[in-house]
């Protein structure tokens, strides 16, 4: 590299050029059509890597990782391709002399490596998210992507999809206190409170809330959000199923596709099964337009797949492997407890179908995970499967 390319190079490779090429290509993709976006972005990533140009390079390198950011929306890149991606954009730093931890530019180490986080996330690999997570901000110290509230509390979020409470609560409690006035305080809060419930704190998840109504204003999502985490709480204090269907209902205050859906395996993982009568089909549901019940996702799919399940004009064999493949993907489930519902609920249906020993077994996944978020203090962490757990003794079932 002559010296001159050199000298071109340290101008093209500075971050206000890298944020208007990047402002740039923004505006470039959106005015395409999505469908047409990761053919554009992989055609033009090809055709920036038939130069050595510095400002081809930069190129390159931020359609590379628009491909990975367009994949963890959308989909459309095999899994080959995502390691080609993310090999090519270290493979660019590098070869332009930009060290990760120490550069002023290392923050673009980060950036790969979020962007796979986000990637692993969504496909239900929650140890590869959480390591690709830690590597983006150690990639990255010198300049923290988001700043240290944003890095803090997407570490949370890793932790607590992993069943590590204790570590999500350090870092959301970091996320509210190094930068109070950020946009993840709200969000920050949410989750140490969750994450206090789910780990059988519930006396300190019911102080935490009422300390935060004093400060959340309004009919915000986060405001909905404490509001539910208190039923939710009061449920765990009170055994009190009744605010979760009341305030489910059309018209009322948690009418939203993910306040229903969670209400419904409720209904399905408590023992009176009166409350299941409260809910139309989720079938149904998914005909309403305003609920868009299908935007949960795979959270969606396990709603149908329970529907299923106790639907008796389909025989029990079909309904059983239905619950299998259920069970098995439930790693793409995003939130934790998310996956302790639908262990719940999985658990009391195959109880009712008769199905004891692989209720157990369901079981005991339920069990592992409330022990895992409870540092090995609580066996339930919902408190639904108590009488269940009371039938079961050293493998056998007590009849």
């Amino acid at each position: 590299m002559t010296s001159s390319h050199a000298s071109l190079g340290k101008k093209i490779w500075s971050e206000s050029r890298i944020n208007q090429e990047k402002k740039s290509i923004k505006d470039e993709l959106e005015a395409l059509p999505l469908k047409e976006r990761l053919p554009y972005i992989l055609k033009l990533a090809s055709v920036s890597a038939q130069s050595t140009e510095p400002e081809a390079q930069v190129r390159r390198f931020i359609y590379s990782i628009s491909a990975l950011l367009h994949h963890e929306k959308y989909g459309g890149l095999s899994t080959s391709q995502v390691w080609g991606l993310a090999q090519v954009t270290q493979t660019i730093l590098q070869t332009n002399r930009i060290r990760p931890v120490s550069s002023k530019l290392c923050f673009l180490y980060g950036e790969i490596h979020l962007a796979l986080s986000h990637i692993f996330r969504k496909e239900g690999k929650h140890d590869e998210a959480t390591w690709e997570q830690l590597l983006s901000e150690h990639l990255s110290r010198s300049r923290q992507i988001g700043g240290p509230s944003f890095s803090s509390f997407l570490k949370a979020l890793r932790f607590m999809r992993l069943g590590d409470a204790s570590s999500a609560l350090r870092e959301y409690e970091r996320a509210e206190n190094v930068e109070p006035h950020s946009q993840f305080f709200e969000r920050s809060r949410i989750g140490r409170i969750r994450a206090l419930r789910l780990s059988g704190k519930i006396e300190d998840a019911s102080k935490l809330i009422h300390e935060t109504r004093k400060l959340f204003r309004g009919n915000t999502p986060e405001a909905q959000e404490l509001e539910w985490e208190m039923i939710c709480v009061e449920f765990q204090k009170n055994g009190n199923p009744v605010p979760f269907f009341a305030t489910t209902r059309p018209k009322s205050s948690h009418y939203q596709a993910v306040y229903v859906v969670e209400a419904f395996f409720w209904a399905h993982s408590i023992e009176c099964r009166a409350w299941e009568r409260n809910f139309s089909k989720i079938s149904s549901l998914l005909k309403n337009k305003t609920l868009k019940i299908s935007n949960l996702g795979f959270f969606h799919h396990c709603a149908l797949d329970l529907e299923k399940c106790y639907d008796t004009d389909v025989p029990l064999l079909t309904r059983l492997e239905i619950a299998s493949k259920c069970l098995a993907k439930r790693s793409k489930l995003l939130a934790i407890d998310r996956e302790l519902l639908l262990l719940a609920a999985m658990t009391r249906w195959l109880m009712r179908s008769k199905a004891l020993d692989l209720a157990e077994v369901t079981l005991n996944n339920y069990r592992a995970l409330s022990l895992r978020l409870s540092s090995g203090k609580k066996e339930d962490a919902l408190g639904v499967l108590g009488n269940v757990m009371t039938k079961f003794s050293d493998g056998k079932f007590k009849v």
